[in-house]
């Protein structure tokens, strides 16, 4: 089980200087006291703030009002908020949106909102993966650890997971167990590196994607 570094304690501060600009309205500040706000759990602040950032064009901040709808911060779960901030930011930058892509395939796949479709999930998927190594190829995956550039590229680990599960079940495409194998085996070596950024859900995806590797590493030995 990978490590998780002390230093993501620090992810959740931010400096005088950005809550000066957050003050004056700058986007990425907003959007970066919202955050913080969110990992200390003030999820009525953090909503406000990327509500804010939201409202200056920060993409990121639609999808991060999306999590808090799809997971019922402070109100309710909204199915319908959620998938309508997902699919903005989706439409807005597809550089800097590969969570907004998976979460739409995650409303497809379980039929949150629409209707289920396994199919449109996947190309989802497919469109996440591709969003997320756009990042790495232009940044690659051993950016500063305090670099979100470098977490934006790792979110390739969340595709990849959910690639792997498609093509191990054969859902919205045709079953494959060595593609499931080679998308599992991404996941877990990019899940370690959250990890050893400091992403506090990481270890528990890392286990996932280990447990999943393994047994189609079963399956398919001769």
């Amino acid at each position: 089980m990978p490590k998780v570094k002390s230093k993501c304690a620090n992810r959740c501060k931010v400096s005088r200087k950005t809550l000066a600009l957050a003050k004056k309205g700058d986007g990425d500040a907003l959007l970066a006291v919202g955050c913080a706000a969110y990992t200390n759990g003030d999820y009525e602040t953090a909503m406000k703030y990327y509500e804010a950032a939201a409202e200056k064009g920060v993409t990121q901040a639609l999808v991060n009002l999306g999590y808090c709808h799809y997971y019922g911060r402070v109100t309710p779960v909204d199915y319908e908020r959620a998938f309508q901030c997902f699919s903005k930011a989706a439409a807005e930058d597809e550089d800097v949106s590969p969570e907004a892509f998976f979460k739409l395939g995650d409303m497809y796949l379980w039929g949150n909102y629409v209707e289920k479709d396994p199919s449109a999930a996947f190309k989802l998927f497919v469109r996440a993966y591709e969003a997320a190594c756009s990042w790495t190829s232009r940044f690659g995956d051993d950016a500063d650890e305090t670099d979100d550039v470098n977490f934006t590229g790792l979110l390739r680990a969340d595709a990849a997971k959910r690639l792997g599960d498609c093509y191990r079940y054969g859902t919205g495409c045709e079953k494959n167990m060595f593609l499931a194998f080679r998308y599992y085996a991404e996941a877990e070596r990019l899940f370690a590196k959250k990890a050893s950024l400091g992403d506090q859900f990481a270890p528990s995806l890392y286990a996932k994607a280990r447990e999943a590797l393994d047994a189609v590493r079963d399956e398919i030995a001769p």
